[in-house]
């Protein structure tokens, strides 16, 4: 299955606005809400800070992959979202983030949220990715880099 599955264009913001690790979440999630994939957006939210508080998402390189298992999201998503100037995400490497993926899956799916987290640090751990993601100024650009995933 092709990543293009679960993210859309309408899923992509090239210009994220938030400057804090609570902002970015909700902002992503705020994506579905407006794209009306979400049932209960405060319950969304709580899902994801759940297992924000388990360990952070920030997995270092100018990366951060938010992700939940949810009952109230209606279909398997990703969000794709960047800052030009960073944000404090408690990432493990002690930089600022850069690239922000959210990840949310239905309940009843297997362990589609494991496979869409593994298939994407895969590839985000090349520079020359990371890089294109970063240089990219529009939709239509990043939506082709990241439409080349397999999950």
């Amino acid at each position: 299955m092709k990543i293009n599955q679960w993210i859309k264009k309408a899923y992509i913001k090239l210009d994220l606005k938030s400057t804090s690790k609570k902002e970015v979440i909700q902002e992503l999630a705020m994506v579905l809400k407006d794209a009306n994939m979400v049932s209960n957006f405060d319950l969304l939210l709580k899902d994801i800070y759940i297992r924000e508080s388990l360990a952070s998402t920030g997995i270092g390189l100018g990366v951060a992959i938010p992700h939940a298992k949810s009952k109230y999201i209606k279909q398997s998503a990703i969000v794709f979202a960047k800052s030009k100037k960073g944000v404090e995400y408690d990432a493990l490497d002690h930089k600022k983030t850069h690239l922000f993926f959210l990840i949310c899956t239905t309940e009843n799916t297997k362990n589609d949220h494991l496979k869409a987290l593994t298939s994407l640090s895969k590839k985000l751990i090349h520079e020359s990715f990371r890089n294109q993601l970063l240089k990219a100024n529009t939709i239509d650009e990043v939506y082709g880099y990241l439409s080349e995933i397999e999950i």
